[in-house]
Order: structure tokens, then sequence, then C-alpha cells
């Protein structure tokens, strides 16, 4: 027992050093040509820079699909069809762990658009992630109730949206804002009993300012309840099964309600599996 559980620990430290020396080692050139991209407003230089970023963040996303695939052993179950990298796209996404980040762009990363995800602003003071958030300008939300920063999550929101016309590109939302935790759970009395509640604010500006961009609903579903990042990274994971689903920004007539329709689908995908 003392052994089996040494041996995941060390499996876990050994995923957690190989994720980190890769995005280390890629933020170096990410940053030098995001630079380059801001200090050099010629349409052919940006042209070319954003190749470069799209070219190291398949590169990054590559190893660590490949460390999922071949070193952790983790199946993923795809249902549905794989995305188009020339089209936008906006994602929704349940949110378990941190894992979520890294299935998600093994399960699609080679088909779609590259990621930029919306995240807290806190992050961007965490070490390398944080930089690396920052070199792919993804949208930095408050989530506070006062009226400034609510106004800055909008602005923030409608920009990114408003960019994907500029250059094929996925935005992903978490729609229920955090993670989830059977206390989040219980504090929220959510009506899903393995999802919490979804927050309608972020996609209903995005459909505002989307022009075409399809929409995917993700759905993630891990074999077992009380999974941790930590756990994930030992390989204890046989699969992950993965659900995808896509609508038109006209399909959506009221995001809250659309939001709560899906949340049920997802709630009979993770009760069903």
């Amino acid at each position: 027992m003392r052994n089996n559980l040494f041996l995941r620990h060390a499996m876990s430290t050994a995923s957690l050093t190989a994720i980190t020396l890769n995005l280390t080692f890629w933020m170096i050139p990410l940053l030098l040509v995001s630079v380059a991209r801001i200090t050099l407003p010629f349409a052919y230089i940006r042209h070319c820079c954003n190749m470069g970023i799209e070219a190291i963040y398949r590169s990054a996303a590559a190893f660590d699909s490949w460390w999922i695939k071949h070193v952790l052993g983790i199946h993923l179950d795809i249902q549905g069809e794989l995305p188009r990298r020339d089209r936008n796209l906006i994602i929704i996404c349940n949110h378990r762990s941190w894992f979520d980040i890294l299935v998600l762009h093994s399960a699609i990363i080679r088909h779609s658009p590259i990621i930029r995800f919306l995240i807290k602003h806190q992050l961007v003071y965490v070490p390398i992630l944080g930089w690396i958030c920052l070199a792919l300008d993804f949208p930095r939300l408050y989530r506070a109730p006062d009226p400034e920063h609510r106004a800055r999550d909008h602005r923030a929101i409608a920009d990114a949206t408003s960019s994907l016309n500029d250059y094929p590109t996925a935005l992903l939302s978490f729609a229920e804002g955090t993670r989830y935790t059977p206390e989040k759970h219980k504090a929220q009395q959510s009506p899903w009993p393995h999802l919490l509640k979804p927050k309608p604010g972020g996609l209903r500006i995005m459909l505002e300012h989307a022009e075409d961009s399809a929409i995917l609903d993700i759905t993630l579903v891990y074999p077992q309840e009380d999974i941790t990042f930590w756990m994930c990274l030992a390989g204890t994971l046989p699969y992950v099964k993965v659900y995808l689903d896509y609508f038109e920004p006209g399909d959506i007539e009221d995001a809250a309600e659309w939001l709560a329709q899906r949340w049920w689908v997802k709630e009979s995908l993770i009760t069903g599996a």
C-alpha cells in the first residue's frame, strides 16, 4: 500500500515537472514573438507573429498531449465531430479540475484554432503560467460584484470576442466560473448533482459580439467523482469522456435558458457514464 502511494506521488511529481519544464521552454520564444507583435505595428509582421505564436502554442500542447496518452496512459473517448481550424469557436465547458485544460488540448487542439481562456485576474500573478496568459492575451476577469469590475469584465469579454474576427481563434469559458467541489456545490444549492450553476453573463456578451463563430459545448466526464489535479497527474485515470456538441449563435435566444438546458444534458451524460 505504501509503495503504491509512493509511486503515485512520484508519478504526479514527474508529470508536473515535465509539464512545467515544457511551458518554461516555450515561454521564452512566446514572449519574444508577443513583444514583437506589440511593438512592430505592421500588418505583415503581425501576421508572421500570429503564425509564430500559433506554432509555439501547438508545440507546447503537443507535448502535453503526448504525455497524457503515452506516459499516463489515459484514453480520451471523444464523442462528436472534431472542430475545424478555419472557423472561430466559442467554447463552453464544465470544470472539474486544472486537468481539464490538458484534456481539452489533447482532445481538440490538433483540429481547432488555438484556445484563449477566460481566466481569473489573479492568475496572471502565478509564475510562468501567468506570464503565458499575458503573452497570449487571455481575457482577465475580476468576477467581482461591484459595477466598476463588472464593467471591466464586460469590456474584456467583448474585446476578446470581437478579436475573433481578426484571426481564427477559439474563446473558451468555464461557465461555472470555478472548479467544482462538494463545498461549492452545497453553498450554491445547485440543482445539478454533479455541476455548479452556470453563469450566463459571459456567454451573453460573447453572443452579442460574435459575427461568425460556432458554439461548441464540451462536456468532460471523468470515471470517478473525487478526482483531483494531483490524482490525474499520477495516471490513475483509465479514460476521460469528451462530448462535443455544436450550435449556431442563432440557436440561442436566451443565454441563461440555453445554459440550463445544456447543463441538464451534461448531468445526464455524467450520471450515465
